[in-house]
């Protein structure tokens, strides 16, 4: 290759990774203004916050998981303010209405590597409860969602997710999804 050819790659891998780029921080944004939309007469979380939590994350991983043959079953959005502090998670239905709560907690094996568990509390997902155990390897968690029933039509599920941290706290988002 000489000069010429390699320059021409160099600007179009340079335009490709802006696209890209742009393309996170739009869904970062979304995301970040999901969770910050409160209601002004009210102060209080507006009721169309959930459902722009889950576009955002639906953004970002439906392509994945279509992929991958998976359906997205739930959305899981949460955060944690220390490390001596559970994280404080809700579970979505696809239409943005809260199902359920998951609280957990990460144990660091690592900097950047440890597990993840926990489980769902409230109105719970298929009229059972889950228990989330699973693995965190940097800014990625991948863990298994298990019904908490003998019966066999309580599917288990798979949960895709990513962790942002701030200081000691963070906070995470990802999807539950069915892989059969």
């Amino acid at each position: 290759m000489n000069r010429f050819t390699l320059l021409a790659l160099a600007l179009f891998a340079s335009a490709c990774a802006t696209d890209i780029d742009a393309n996170v921080e739009d869904n970062t944004d979304g995301f970040r203004a999901s969770l910050e939309e409160t209601d002004a007469n009210t102060e209080r979380r507006s009721s169309r916050r959930g459902q722009r939590i889950v576009d955002s994350v639906l953004n970002e991983y439906g392509p994945l998981a279509e992929t991958y043959g998976c359906d997205i079953i739930s959305v899981i959005s949460g955060s944690w303010s220390d490390r001596d502090t559970p994280i404080l998670a809700t579970v979505f239905d696809l239409k943005g209405r809260s199902t359920s709560r998951l609280i957990g907690a990460m144990q660091m094996s690592s900097r950047s590597a440890g597990s993840i568990h926990g489980s769902t509390s409230g109105a719970p997902l298929h009229g059972v409860e889950y228990v989330l155990h699973g693995m965190v390897d940097g800014t990625v968690i991948e863990a298994d969602f298990i019904a908490q029933s003998n019966l066999a039509s309580i599917p288990d599920y798979l949960v895709f997710a990513d962790r942002t941290t701030r200081g000691a706290g963070g906070s995470l988002k990802g999807v539950v999804v069915d892989c059969d």
